[in-house]
């Protein structure tokens, strides 16, 4: 064959050849312009200019009364009973500087809720807050409980069984006398600690006096005293209780409930004999009081005269129980 044929036939290329070719150096190109993507694409950048426009258009439900969340329109269970006081609501917004209307569509509005009403004094716990439409809020709560006032200067400060520090002004004066008293040997004001008294044995008083509670005016009780304590028997657990009937008897009560002291009585066990004590003989001071009566020990009860009784030399007696 001429060589210059031979050549001529080998650049030479058939139509499919060629189409493939073609295809090849234009993939991207082929795929992008196909009626479907075409359509796809044009819907995009119309949407993409459009969509500020439609959003203008959009109703504001912000601004709609039913999804205005009114303060009044914030329920709390359980409904808070005196000395919780009613305004409790009002009361929390102001002090969290919260709007008087807000919006059920903010995402945030539950935790804003829940955060406001953990900072009151009253609420010991938030448990859930639940939102609705028409706007309406729902919000499960635990109070603190008032167990004892203590006795400082200047007046009475209410406490729950923890130490935590109630506001004295929604409390009436008839309420401070039904709650038992604790008093600090020397008086002295409070310490705190985010809201928490951090004497030495206050908290132990506390949860004395909710324990006594349902009994302390059939056992004709006045006061929880915490006497001043030997710098080595700083820490709480250490710190020995007295109970003052209001006959003039003191009961060394010893520790507080759950301390586990080796050789000491349960709190239970302990309230069992005061009860035992004034069924047998009628009160702290009988028969012949008032006394300094001990009730810690596990086989009998130690009953000495009180101090004034003692300058005309009785003596100390034991009781089995």
């Amino acid at each position: 064959m001429d060589p210059e044929l031979a050549n001529l036939a080998s650049t030479e290329q058939s139509p499919a050849t060629a189409k493939k070719k073609a295809s090849a150096i234009h993939p991207l190109t082929d795929r992008i312009f196909q009626p479907v993507r075409l359509a796809k694409i044009a819907c995009l950048v119309g949407l993409s200019v459009m969509l500020p426009y439609l959003v203008q258009r959009l109703p504001n439900l912000n601004s709609r009364p039913e999804y205005r969340l009114d303060a009044k329109n914030i329920s709390i269970v359980p409904e808070p009973k005196s000395p919780v006081p009613v305004d409790l609501v009002e009361q929390i917004r102001r002090q969290n500087q919260l709007p008087r209307e807000m919006s059920i569509l903010d995402p945030k509005l539950c935790k804003t809720i829940a955060v406001a009403f953990s900072r009151h004094p009253w609420i010991a716990r938030v448990n859930s807050v639940r939102q609705s439409y028409p706007a309406s809020v729902v919000i499960d709560v635990e109070f603190r409980k008032p167990v004892a006032m203590v006795q400082v200067k200047g007046g009475r400060i209410p406490i729950d069984s923890s130490g935590f520090v109630l506001p004295s002004e929604d409390f009436k004066v008839d309420d401070v006398a039904r709650y038992p008293l604790i008093r600090m040997e020397g008086g002295g004001n409070l310490t705190r600690d985010r809201g928490r008294v951090t004497e030495p044995g206050l908290s132990g008083a506390a949860q004395v006096a909710e324990l006594l509670a349902d009994k302390w005016s059939k056992l004709e009780l006045d006061a929880i005293e915490i006497p001043k304590q030997q710098e080595s028997a700083r820490n709480s657990k250490d710190v020995v209780l007295h109970l003052h009937s209001k006959t003039g008897s003191t009961i060394i009560w010893g520790r507080a409930p759950g301390t586990d002291h080796p050789g000491e009585l349960t709190a239970s066990q302990k309230v069992a004999r005061m009860e035992k004590y004034v069924a047998e003989f009628g009160g702290f001071d009988r028969p012949s009081g008032p006394y300094e009566i001990d009730i810690r020990h596990w086989q009998e009860i130690t009953r000495r005269p009180a101090a004034k009784a003692q300058a005309s030399g009785r003596k100390e007696t034991r009781t089995r129980r």
